[in-house]
Formats: C-alpha cells, sequence, structure tokens
C-alpha cells in the first residue's frame, strides 16, 4: 500500500501485546526518520479479539470494495459442477 501497487485494505493485527512494542518502534524510529509516515501507521489496527478483527474487515471489505455477503454462486469462474462417481 506504501507503494501505492495495491489499494488500501484492512491490515489487522492479532495481539495486542505483541504489536504495541513494534508499533512504538515504528513510531519513534520510522516515523521521527521520516521513512514511514504516521498515516501509514495509523491504518494498523490491533486488537485481541477476533471478532472485532473480523468486524472491521467486513465494514472496510463492504465500505470500500463493495462487496456484498449472500448465498454462494454455483460458479464464480464458470467451473462445470462434478458429480461424485455412482457407488456400485
Amino acid at each position: 500500500m506504501q507503494t501505492r501497487k495495491i489499494r488500501a485494505f484492512p491490515l489487522v493485527l492479532l495481539g495486542r501485546e505483541f504489536w504495541t512494542p513494534v508499533l512504538d518502534l515504528l513510531r519513534t524510529r520510522l516515523v521521527a526518520a521520516s521513512t514511514l509516515s504516521q498515516r501509514d501507521v495509523d491504518r494498523l489496527v490491533i486488537t485481541d479479539d477476533p471478532a472485532q478483527a473480523a468486524r472491521h474487515i467486513r465494514r472496510v471489505a463492504q465500505q470500500r470494495f463493495g462487496v456484498r455477503w449472500g448465498p454462494k454462486p454455483k460458479a464464480m469462474l464458470g467451473e462445470k459442477q462434478v458429480r461424485p462417481a455412482e457407488r456400485r
């Protein structure tokens, strides 16, 4: 995302205890040295709650990318239905 090769998408880090020191390092060293913007760091969501992470990803997917939830299509890429072999 920083190099603009992909569009912004949700970045969720699970495990606040593990990731907080990493983010502190990013802020104190990389942001301070202007090798990373504060905006890039602010894109990261840290949580200990998998349900919260899933809600965030789902919200971003719906708002930013227009993802809609519904029944799974039978053939997304035009693939043909394969039927299991009949028993003899």
